[in-house]
């Protein structure tokens, strides 16, 4: 715990200084390790897609248990930091920092439950690469390259993991965000999301392994919404507290920010928003789904710790945040969430 108290200093994150990367490895590692040597039990596929066949049928029958969290860990942690470095790229806060990595990092541990080796976790590079391509889109010389490309990530993710169709209406609503009245580009990502099932299904055909409805999604809709226990209560408390605080905060400084800048982040409360149905729908995809969606809400909770002037309320509260994520994460590893 004392590690703990000194790594949770906030303003250590805050510096432009790149041997910070190793202070952020070892909270990680302090706040996860606990699920590789004791890591959660594989659960049946519910979801549907290429990477439930992959992870049940091979990588959880044949690698050991803690190894596989060793994996999904270390996904997490260099997503947070490419995830970071994308936000940096593109100016999205006033100055570079490691806050979003940290901040990442600990919203993954007050749900503990994604660290459980998942489609969600493979996923996160894919949503990052996605949301990159969709943030090129704003004046690029070549715009059809990348509307392809979107279509193709998009396609690919589909397959890959059937609730990424969420991810089709929002990129749609980026395009005609970045790229207003292209009806043409439209059709261009429309055919170019399809691209991916058509390789997909000619292998099958000339293979004899023709099975088309296995890649078309089952909509199993959540028939009745999972008993809150305290525990749960508490942590919806602390995330929307976290999410309120930072929201605040962005709305201070969207009023400072360039267009292009203002349009990112368009982007990625959008994102947010798309995501959050398949929480519930289909059904079983809770934890896959907050995996991807603890990446927009990492980028807003971020702001919560944007202010200069008030470094001793954001350690105390960042203390807090690191002390609550032990005591979610000891509750998911004795099954009381």
């Amino acid at each position: 715990m004392a590690a703990i108290i000194f790594l949770g200093v906030i303003g250590i994150f805050k510096e432009r200084n790149p041997f910070i990367v190793p202070v952020l490895f070892l909270l990680a590692l302090a706040l996860k390790f606990a699920f590789i040597s004791h890591p959660l039990p594989a659960e049946p596929p519910t979801s549907g897609g290429l990477l439930d066949q992959l992870l049940y049928n091979s990588w959880w029958k044949i690698l050991k248990p803690g190894f596989l969290a060793v994996i999904s860990i270390t996904i997490i942690i260099l997503s947070s930091l490419y995830f970071n470095y994308l936000l940096s790229e593109k100016r999205m806060y006033q100055r570079n920092h490691l806050v979003t990595a940290v901040c990442f990092v600990i919203l993954t541990s007050l749900f503990a439950g994604t660290q459980r080796m998942q489609a969600g976790i493979i996923m996160l590079p894919v949503t990052i690469l996605l949301f990159r391509q969709m943030m090129l889109l704003y004046n690029h010389a070549r715009p059809r390259t990348i509307v392809v490309n979107i279509g193709l990530i998009a396609g690919t993710g589909t397959l890959l993991y059937h609730p990424y169709w969420w991810m089709l209406p929002w990129c749609f609503w980026a395009l005609g965000q970045m790229r207003p009245f292209r009806l043409n580009e439209w059709v261009l990502m429309l055919l170019s999301f399809t691209l991916p099932a058509y390789v997909v299904l000619s292998y099958e055909y000339l293979t004899d392994q023709w099975n088309p409805s296995a890649h078309w999604p089952v909509w199993n809709p959540l028939k009745a919404m999972p008993a809150w226990n305290p525990w749960w209560v508490s942590l919806g408390i602390l995330f929307l507290m976290w999410m309120i605080s930072g929201f605040s905060q962005w709305q201070t400084a969207n009023k400072r920010m360039l267009i292009q800048t203002r349009k990112n982040w368009y982007l990625m409360l959008m994102m947010g928003i798309f995501v959050f149905p398949s929480l519930f729908f289909p059904a079983g995809n809770f934890y896959e789904g907050i995996t991807l969606l603890l990446l927009p809400a990492s980028a807003l909770g971020t702001y919560s710790f944007s202010n200069q002037n008030r470094l001793g309320p954001q350690q105390i509260f960042f203390w807090f945040l690191l002390i609550a994520a032990g005591v979610f994460s000891w509750a998911v590893l004795n099954q009381k969430m």
